[in-house]
Parts: C-alpha cells; sequence; structure tokens
C-alpha cells in the first residue's frame, strides 16, 4: 500500500477484502455496530441515520477509524478525514468503496 503526497492511496489487491463488495460491507456494518453504545448494539442498523443519532461521538469515530484501518488493512487517505465522510455509516462507506 502506498500513500502519495496528494494523500491518495494505493491499496494492492492482497490487502482488499477477500468477498465481494457486500461482504465489506457487512464486515464494515459490524464495526459500526462495535461504535455504538451498547443500549443500541440490538437494534438493526440504518446506514443513513447520522452518527450522532446512533450515539457515535466523535472520540468513537476516532477509535472507528483504526478499527476499520486494522479489519481493511488500509490508512485513511487524509482526502478522506472530512467532517462530511463522517456524517453517517452510508456516507463513510460510500468513501471507503473507493480505496477498497
Amino acid at each position: 500500500m502506498g500513500v502519495e503526497e496528494n494523500g491518495s492511496v494505493t491499496v494492492p489487491r492482497e490487502a482488499r477484502p477477500d468477498g465481494p463488495v457486500s461482504d465489506g460491507r457487512a464486515r464494515f456494518a459490524a464495526l459500526i455496530q462495535e461504535a455504538r453504545p451498547s443500549h443500541g448494539r440490538d437494534e438493526e442498523l440504518d446506514f443513513d441515520v447520522t452518527m450522532a443519532n446512533l450515539g457515535i461521538d466523535s472520540l468513537a469515530i476516532v477509535h472507528l477509524i483504526v478499527r476499520i484501518e486494522d479489519e481493511f488493512d488500509l490508512v485513511f487517505p487524509r482526502s478522506l478525514l472530512l467532517p462530511r465522510v463522517f456524517t453517517s455509516p452510508a456516507s463513510l462507506w460510500s468513501a471507503l468503496e473507493a480505496v477498497l
């Protein structure tokens, strides 16, 4: 994996999720559920609900970033570290698909 000066990331094929995109999405959804407060984890995840409404605050987002980097063996490009990317699980997944 290489990080360019402009913040873009090249992810080698061996670092990409093993299964189809749906497998990656399921792994991502599990990480979002883990980031939620324990009282909300039993509820079905709605990708369009804001992170705040899921109980995921800024500190939880920082931990989520680390978990996503570990799970998908990648480094978040600087270009994705924008507030709009972390508005909802849907917006975050959409941005991640570009680097997976």
